[in-house]
């Protein structure tokens, strides 16, 4: 299993655990949160990190509402929960990296199963589960 992942929860509720390489390359054109842009289809992403010591940061599109995008009903659910909110309204994408705000870094495997526990989230496949 690849050890560079992050946790992607599309618009359309599908979760998936994309490969998270060169994170946090500064000397990349796109800039240091290039990858991070890219997953989330963001020019403006923004990073939260979650309370406690799970060491997770959820990103979101920082111009969701003015784009207009769709509501991600599964990242909505998990976004309240995490946070202990009423239902806070998440739209577009939510990515799950490690790290902190300034300094992301992907998951590793253990690191994945561990936040899909946190998270009270399914496995996506056999090779999440370990």
């Amino acid at each position: 299993m690849n050890d560079t992942m992050t946790i992607l929860i599309g618009s359309d509720g599908e979760i998936t655990t994309p490969r998270f390489a060169g994170l946090a390359e500064p000397d990349h054109p796109g800039g240091q949160l290039w990858h991070i842009r890219e997953l989330i289809d963001s020019a403006v992403p923004h990073g939260v990190e979650a309370p406690g010591r799970s060491g997770l940061v959820f990103w979101f599109d920082g111009l969701a509402y003015g784009r207009a995008r769709s509501v991600n009903v599964i990242g909505s659910v998990v976004v309240a929960d995490t946070f202990e909110l009423p239902l806070q309204v998440v739209c577009g994408p939510l990515l799950i990296t490690g790290g902190s705000s300034p300094e992301p870094r992907a998951l590793t495997s253990a690191g994945v199963r561990e936040a899909f526990e946190f998270l009270d989230l399914e496995p996506v496949n056999q090779a999440v589960e370990g």
